[in-house]
Formats: C-alpha cells, sequence, structure tokens
C-alpha cells in the first residue's frame, strides 16, 4: 500500500498531505510499511511479475487520484518500480 501511495503521488496526482494522511494511518493500524533490508529488490520484482494484476508484460497497479477514488494503472515503468522500492526501504 505504501508502494500505491508512492505511485498515486508521482502518476495520478494524488496530494502529498492525502498520502500522508493514509500512510498515517496505516502506520497506526500496526501495518508493515518498510521493506526488510533482507529481501532483495530483483525478488520484489519477480513477485510483482508475478501477481494478478501483471498482464501482458505491463505492471499494472492500484492507485488513487484522491481518497476513495482509485483506479487500475497500467502506466507503471520498471523504473517506478525502482523507485518504489527504494522508497520502501527509506524508514518512516
Amino acid at each position: 500500500m505504501r508502494a500505491a501511495l508512492f505511485l498515486s503521488v508521482k502518476k495520478s496526482g494524488l496530494s502529498i498531505q492525502s498520502a500522508d494522511f493514509i500512510l498515517q494511518t496505516l502506520n497506526a493500524l500496526g501495518l508493515p510499511l518498510v521493506l526488510d533490508k533482507n529481501i532483495a529488490t530483483e525478488t520484489v520484482l519477480k513477485k510483482t511479475a508475478s501477481d494478478k494484476k501483471f498482464q501482458a508484460g505491463n505492471i499494472r497497479f492500484v492507485l488513487l487520484k484522491e481518497v476513495g477514488n482509485a483506479f487500475v494503472s497500467a502506466d507503471i515503468t520498471k523504473d517506478d518500480m525502482l523507485e518504489a522500492i527504494q522508497e520502501l526501504r527509506r524508514p518512516l
């Protein structure tokens, strides 16, 4: 979910304030929001490629335009994924 928030800000115009609010909520619920340092980037990319949203060689992600307005985007590149993975490694 944290990666989706990062990509939503970058790709679909979700405000940073909305993303921060959702992130704080997820954190308050005790959800894991930082990628374990022992999980390799390549492992994340391979798992993403086996996800049901990966279709015809395209990475598809559920993004938010605003809170409550989600859509599936096929506009996510490998570079976007690499940036999102780096974001997941950053402590909150």
